[in-house]
């Protein structure tokens, strides 16, 4: 091998290594700064967790506007809170009045846990026999469980919201 070819070959890895050699000091992050990327990670997780239970809860709600029962009974994890949810609206025959407008006002999803969840509904019955329209408003609360939001009680979710304590046994 000639040595011009010899000295291209060697310039590259050199290249490489010089390069290597300068990113910890140029790029070295002080701790102000990994406070900073922690925090917008942080951010961008419960960002992403509150996009999440939007979706499922509207999925919820869609089901609820058109009378899907046995669909939006599985949005409850316990089996027996599906049971009393079908018991409570299957039964009651087709209404007159309908949803319209469903609008989630707020969505908060615990900080420190990021397993619970608290949602503000709005929509309107629509009474349309009677040219009515009634605003209603409610509050859910959600548990994050099997990577997946489930309806719950608001004990439920304050059970969800406390940091795994250490057992003493």
């Amino acid at each position: 091998m000639p040595p011009t070819e010899l000295r291209r070959l060697w310039r590259v890895p050199l290249l490489v290594l010089l390069v290597a050699l300068a990113l910890p000091t140029a790029s070295g992050c002080t701790p102000e700064a990994r406070d900073a990327i922690a925090s917008r990670s942080k951010t961008h997780k419960r960002q992403l967790e509150t996009t999440q239970l939007r979706e499922r809860a509207m999925e919820y709600w869609d089901a609820l506007r058109w009378g899907n029962w046995q669909e939006a009974s599985t949005f409850f994890l316990d089996s027996n809170d599906q049971k009393e949810f079908l018991r409570a609206h299957a039964s009651g025959g087709e209404s007159r009045a309908k949803m319209d407008q469903i609008e989630i006002q707020y969505a908060f999803v615990d900080a420190e846990t990021g397993q619970s969840a608290e949602l503000r509904i709005g929509w309107n019955v629509v009474v349309a026999t009677q040219a009515r329209v009634d605003p209603q408003v409610t509050t859910q609360y959600w548990l994050k469980k099997h990577g997946r939001w489930w309806i719950t009680s608001a004990a439920g979710a304050a059970e969800a919201a406390k940091p795994d304590e250490e057992d003493g046994s």
